[in-house]
C-alpha cells in the first residue's frame, strides 16, 4: 500500500474539513416598496492538498532499472495561481556492516534525473525508477545495503517560465 502524506495549509483544515458559509439575515420593511432586499453568501475553502509517494522498494542485485512507482497529487483543492512542489533528495545505498561501502544511485524519471516536479491539479503524477549503473554494481561489496529517498512536499506560488 502506497504511503500517503497529507499536508494542510491551517490547522483548521486539518481538524475539520468542513467550509463556512456566511449568511446574514435581512429586514424588509413592510412599508417599503417594492419589498425585496439582497443578501450577500460567501463561502471559505482553506486549502488542501494530499500526495502519494512511493513505499518501501527493494532492488535486486544487478538490476540496472527498477520500478519506483510514482509521486502524485492524489488530491487537490488550491488556491489560483498556487502548486504543490515536490522535490527528492537521494544519496547512496550504504553496507549495512561498513558505512564507507556504497552504492550510488540515481532516482529517475524517465531517462532524466528526478529532482522534483511541481503539480497544479489533481492527478498530476510522474513515474519513477531507480537505476544503479553496471560500474556500480561490478564494484560493489558483497553485503546488505539500505538507503532513504527524502520527499519534500510544499505549497508554493506557480513557477512562472
Amino acid at each position: 500500500m502506497k504511503k500517503k502524506v497529507l499536508f494542510t495549509l491551517s490547522a483548521a483544515a486539518m481538524i475539520c474539513s468542513m467550509s463556512v458559509i456566511g449568511v446574514s439575515a435581512a429586514t424588509i420593511d413592510q412599508d417599503s416598496n417594492p419589498k425585496s432586499a439582497d443578501t450577500d453568501i460567501s463561502v471559505e475553502i482553506s486549502p488542501s492538498y494530499a500526495v502519494t509517494i512511493p513505499e518501501d522498494t527493494e532492488i535486486v542485485f544487478g538490476d540496472t532499472k527498477t520500478d519506483f512507482d510514482s509521486v502524485e497529487l492524489s488530491q487537490a483543492q488550491l488556491e489560483v495561481g498556487k502548486s504543490v512542489k515536490v522535490s527528492v533528495e537521494a544519496g547512496a545505498l550504504a553496507n549495512t556492516d561498513d558505512e564507507t561501502k556504497t552504492i550510488p544511485y540515481t532516482v529517475m524519471a524517465g531517462d532524466a534525473e528526478f529532482t522534483g516536479a511541481e503539480y497544479t491539479a489533481e492527478g498530476q503524477s510522474t513515474d519513477l525508477t531507480l537505476a544503479v549503473t553496471r560500474d556500480a554494481w561490478d564494484s560493489a561489496y558483497a553485503g546488505t545495503y539500505e538507503g532513504t529517498v527524502t520527499f519534500t512536499i510544499s505549497y508554493e506560488n506557480v513557477t512562472t517560465p
